[in-house]
């Protein structure tokens, strides 16, 4: 029933990238298969979240005659709820960027405040950390290592500690796993991710 709801979804909003990575998430927990896999349900939702937060904060700037209700439209539903990107207030205080956690946007501080922005597609980070994941497991590493780079990850496993899982499974199915075999594969156990 949650597929055939998210198939629905992605049938009138085709570049729904939360809802291209809950799919993803779902059928990976559930170990169910899907039509392009889950490296292209991964991959899909962080291209839609890229270009779906780009594109809508384009509109946001150029359109200074916009309505106001259209903006939070645009702010709460697409930003917010499709692509996972929040607005940070400009904190007066200290001079950092916060989220206006109590909801009661003082108007105090608003005037007061130099503006603010809007933070990295939490969509995107999470569905590239995923595709980085799958793509590792499966060999793929450069392209693992292009997908950490959009993220803040600043370390990887190494690409041997994947080579010596899988070599670790395919040995221990035929009976020939011993623990040197696996030591000498995975001296190394981190690398720089950029």
């Amino acid at each position: 029933q949650v597929q055939d709801c998210i198939g629905r979804s992605l049938a009138l909003f085709p570049r729904n990238a939360a809802c291209w990575s809950m799919g993803a998430n779902i059928c990976r927990i559930t170990e169910t298969s899907i039509g392009c896999g889950l490296v292209g349900w991964y991959r899909r939702a962080a291209e839609n979240a890229r270009d779906v937060r780009r594109e809508t904060l384009d509109v946001l700037e150029r359109r200074n005659d916009m309505d106001e209700s259209i903006k939070e439209w645009m702010e709460l539903l697409i930003l917010h709820q499709v692509v996972g990107v929040e607005y940070l207030d400009h904190d007066i205080h200290d001079g950092t960027c916060s989220n206006d956690i109590d909801g009661d946007d003082d108007e105090e501080q608003q005037d007061d405040c130099m503006g603010g922005t809007f933070s990295a597609s939490s969509v995107e980070a999470t569905a590239r950390f995923m595709l980085a994941m799958l793509l590792s497991r499966d060999g793929h590493h450069q392209e693992a290592l292009t997908n950490l780079q959009y993220i803040d990850v600043t370390h990887r496993l190494h690409p041997n500690v994947w080579t010596g899982g899988r070599t670790g499974r395919r040995q221990e199915q035929d009976g020939s796993l011993d623990a040197t075999s696996i030591s000498r594969s995975t001296t190394s156990t981190c690398s720089k991710a950029r």
